[in-house]
């Protein structure tokens, strides 16, 4: 069935606030719409699924079953009954239909509109459709609002870069990072200087420096940031490219990164 709006912006105000860390009652200012988020990387998202949207391209298989008579005892039923032997593309809504039908239905006559006639709506359907199966990411692909893509998601979004290392690099390529420059150039605050460097700042180690800085008031020295900057590349490396050896390289440089932080403190 088509969820209610209500529903499914609940379940997407679910989805944002986990995704940004936000606590029930708390106010925080999004810097990235949901829909730019739920798009793929290659249009600077990250590759959520949008709830809208999947939810009508689930029903769109629905649809291509009963437009194709595909053999099943759930379209053979509602053929007979519902149909009346009839196509579902001349049906319209009824006061006595029930709500599985009106979201099927409601749906039919989106795709419809998307796709200038029946004949284009029924070509969408059947694009869908590899091996006799109906590939339901492959519609929710054409239902999705779209993006300009972005030229720099493959070095982003690499296989060897720390995921969380990517979301904070993503959002900063594209002017989405809460930093002051972004704050001040929206018109929320007139200061306008790093609180590391008071010129400017770089992306992930420093950016929770900086959120350090601010909320707690706790400064850490620069070289110590070098270091947590190497000891997490180097884990990070090691992690792909695991032999005996590099266990014993791995602990080497774990004890010499806690020492050197330790003298430094």
């Amino acid at each position: 069935m088509l969820l209610p709006k209500t529903i499914l912006k609940l379940l997407n105000k679910y989805c944002r606030n986990y995704l940004w860390n936000v606590q029930e009652g708390q106010k925080r200012m999004f810097m990235k719409s949901w829909q730019a988020c739920c798009c793929p990387w290659d249009e600077g998202g990250f590759n959520i699924k949008e709830i809208l949207s999947w939810n009508k391209a689930l029903l769109c298989k629905w649809i291509w079953r009963l437009s194709e008579n595909v053999s099943s005892i759930w379209s053979r039923w509602n053929a007979c009954y519902t149909l009346k032997n009839g196509s579902i593309w001349t049906v319209e809504i009824k006061a006595h239909h029930f709500e599985c039908w009106r979201g099927i239905l409601t749906v039919k006559n989106l795709l419809v509109q998307q796709a200038g006639d029946i004949e284009g709506a029924t070509k969408l359907l059947r694009s869908c459709v590899t091996q006799g199966k109906f590939q339901v990411s492959r519609m929710y692909d054409i239902l999705r609002p779209k993006f300009p893509t972005v030229r720099w998601a493959n070095t982003v979004w690499h296989v060897n870069m720390v995921p969380k290392h990517s979301f904070i690099f993503s959002l900063a390529l594209q002017q989405k990072l809460a930093t002051v420059d972004v704050i001040s150039s929206r018109g929320i605050l007139l200061v306008n200087w790093c609180c590391l460097c008071k010129q400017g700042a770089a992306t992930y180690a420093v950016w929770l420096e900086r959120n350090h800085r601010i909320f707690t008031g706790i400064e850490k020295d620069w070289r110590v940031l070098l270091n947590q900057i190497k000891y997490v590349v180097s884990v990070r490396i090691l992690h792909h490219y695991r032999n005996i050896e590099d266990e014993g390289y791995f602990i080497g440089e774990q004890r010499l990164y806690e020492e050197e932080n330790t003298r430094i403190a």
